[in-house]
């Protein structure tokens, strides 16, 4: 099994990483686990013209090491070997196909917990994920 993990520095993510160890101690034979870690692209499209892609992936890749420590901890605590992916991208859309790349059999990513209106006024990179994806997606809270 290889589960791609969401990761984006809070402790959803965490909470998230930990129900993957709680399902690995499970198995027989533990998963492989890619622990995604995607940017935007929007906010940077500017910054991208005006000091290059290599500068704003740079920083970006910076930003993702630490987004993912916590998680890349807790994984490896429990000896887990994650392998981590920086994207960027629009973020649902990132995911799933970073999922189908990866040859992933699952998604796990952890839930804000908005309300209903705040997602039907904002939106949720969850439900967009789950409308997306053709892999089984578990939301941790």
């Amino acid at each position: 099994m290889k589960i791609l993990l969401a990761s984006d520095g809070s402790p959803n993510a965490e909470r998230a990483a930990r129900w993957v160890v709680s399902l690995a101690g499970s198995m027989k034979t533990p998963p492989q686990v890619v622990v995604a870690c995607v940017h935007d692209d929007a906010p940077y499209r500017i910054a991208m013209r005006h000091v290059g892609r290599a500068e704003v992936v740079e920083v970006l890749t910076e930003q993702c090491q630490k987004d993912v420590a916590e998680v890349q901890a807790v994984l490896t605590a429990a000896g887990l070997k994650p392998d981590v992916r920086l994207e960027i991208g629009t973020i649902a859309n990132t995911l799933v196909d970073l999922a189908k790349r990866e040859g992933a059999t699952m998604i796990v990513m952890g839930q804000k917990g908005r309300t209903m209106m705040s997602n039907l006024l904002m939106g949720s990179i969850a439900a967009r994920v789950l409308a997306l994806s053709e892999l089984p997606v578990t939301l941790v809270r």
